[in-house]
């Protein structure tokens, strides 16, 4: 992948997930839609059983309440998106700033992190094991 294109491309999920944050933020579909259960989840509406990340939304805006142990409780994966959704503008903007390409080369890092072996193991055991969670949770 070339770093302009994946510069555009966080740029553009960055701001949908902004979006899609803010709608329910200050649209508050917990409390217009009772019980909270809106889901673009295709996983869960076809099969009623919750993805490893169902629930990020709402530990998201939980975590903005105050509510770290509710948060986490209901999806820890909402966590490490308000993390990223953090830093990750300050970072892009910062690249462009200084004409550098830290970012993208973090990310191909990584990449080559998470192709090990053992790495990738740990990784979809802690992703396997937040599924089983929730489905556990009846999320």
């Amino acid at each position: 992948m070339r770093s302009r294109y994946f510069y555009r491309l966080l740029s553009v999920l960055l701001l949908a997930g902004y979006a899609w944050v803010g709608i329910h933020w200050f649209m508050d579909y917990r409390s217009a839609h009772g019980n909270g259960e809106v889901t673009i989840c295709l996983m869960k509406n076809l099969t009623d059983t919750p993805c490893p990340s169902c629930g990020s939304t709402r530990s998201l805006l939980t975590l903005f309440e105050g509510k770290w142990i509710e948060a986490i409780f209901i999806n820890p994966l909402g966590i490490l998106m308000g993390v990223f959704m953090l830093i990750l503008p300050v970072w892009v903007i910062r690249d462009y700033l200084q004409s550098k390409e830290s970012l993208f080369n973090t990310y191909q890092r990584a990449e080559q992190v998470l192709k090990r072996k053992g790495v990738l193991l740990v990784f979809a055991t802690l992703i396997l094991a937040n599924w089983i969670w929730n489905i556990s949770k009846g999320l």
